[in-house]
């Protein structure tokens, strides 16, 4: 495995995920060309033709794993990533700007999250009790797991321990509930990101001060992604035992339609309408 001073990192289980992984890693080298990459996928054992990967820089690592245990190295991340220093992104996130300057936060903080302005509306996960069931996940400040970056020290790896391990324990699908746990337990440095490094609903992307390196779209699938995701997902092996157990337009379309169920059909249009004229 190579091992370079900073990366990004990316673990991407099953088919429709890898082909999001791969529209996310062609804006990153747009943006910041000389940042490598790691995939970390259990769908094909090596990269596809892809004009933006760097064979001499960049990593590709398969596992024989199931997909449902992406969180497994996920929350594991210390020991899978080859960087000292990592930006952890989501699949569904789009480059928007030089993610550069992660490598000096991490020179003077040992991890980095946004931190959710609000408490956790979600009724699955806020329900679920921490801190040895002193409170709800809705009772306390959380954090996005969506985009984080850490530095390779004892206190990181002590933290990845401890998030792996309630993730574990909890035992539910989420491992945003567990990382509640890991970050006050935990003896690292936190920099709380906002909305520069993971902006959700339909940002501008601005400029100076106000520049939003990372949109972080979820389950709002954006036509310019849904087009590069379908053109990634022709040239992928198709023939792993693994990753392959749901097809593109399926997921694409079961994304869509639990993201207007959720916000409401003139929500979901207004971000879209948003998302168009930005």
């Amino acid at each position: 495995m190579k091992c370079c001073s900073f990366g990004v990192t990316y673990v991407a289980f099953g088919r429709p995920y890898l082909a999001m992984a791969l529209v996310s890693a062609e804006s990153l080298r747009a943006r910041s060309p000389e940042v490598p990459l790691c995939i970390i996928t259990n769908v094909a054992q090596s990269p596809p033709d892809l004009p933006f990967w760097d064979t001499q820089r960049d990593t590709w690592s398969w596992f024989a794993r199931e997909s449902r245990e992406n969180r497994f190295y996920k929350t594991r991340l210390y020991d899978y990533s080859p960087f000292e220093k990592t930006l952890y992104l989501d699949c569904d996130t789009l480059v928007w700007a030089d993610v550069a300057p992660a490598v000096t936060y991490l020179e003077y903080f040992d991890i980095c999250f946004k931190q959710q302005l609000r408490g956790q509306r979600s009724a699955k996960k806020g329900a679920h009790t921490v801190l040895d069931n002193s409170f709800r996940v809705a009772e306390l400040p959380h954090w996005n797991g969506g985009v984080f970056m850490f530095r390779k020290n004892e206190k990181t790896r002590e933290f990845f321990r401890l998030w792996s391990s309630y993730y574990e324990q909890y035992n539910i699908s989420f491992d945003q509930v567990s990382l509640v746990d890991a970050v006050f337990r935990s003896d690292c440095r936190l920099l709380s990101l906002d909305n520069r490094w993971n902006a959700s609903f339909a940002p501008r992307k601005n400029e100076g001060d106000h520049l939003v390196r990372v949109y972080h779209y979820g389950s709002r699938i954006i036509p310019e992604v849904r087009k590069k995701m379908l053109l990634y997902d022709h040239l992928i092996d198709r023939e792993g035992p693994f990753g392959n157990e749901e097809t593109l337009p399926c997921f694409i379309r079961s994304r869509t339609k639990d993201r207007i169920k959720k916000e409401g059909p003139l929500r979901y249009l207004q971000h879209a309408l948003r998302r168009k004229f930005r």
